[in-house]
């Protein structure tokens, strides 16, 4: 199932076991869960964009927001 821009439930203390895919921007990443990739939005967090294929304009902010992003969400962890 596709990801779907429905308004995020809440599960305040639930752990859910993810695999981060690749990170897609500064402020979202894509996550295995359950089998399924989906888009993961980092609550809080509003970048520049990085990526041609949004809507957005691409800026060198973005890309050096995506770097710093990569650093923290390690693919395969």
């Amino acid at each position: 199932m596709p990801a779907t821009k429905e308004k995020a439930k809440s599960i305040k203390g639930t752990k859910v076991d993810a695999t981060v895919v690749r990170v897609v921007d500064g402020d979202t990443i894509r996550v295995k869960v359950k089998g399924q990739e989906e888009n993961l939005r980092i609550l809080s967090i509003d970048t520049e964009e990085s990526n041609a294929g949004s809507s957005k304009a691409v800026s060198p902010w973005g890309k050096e927001a995506k770097k710093e992003a990569e650093k923290l969400f390690k693919v395969g962890d």
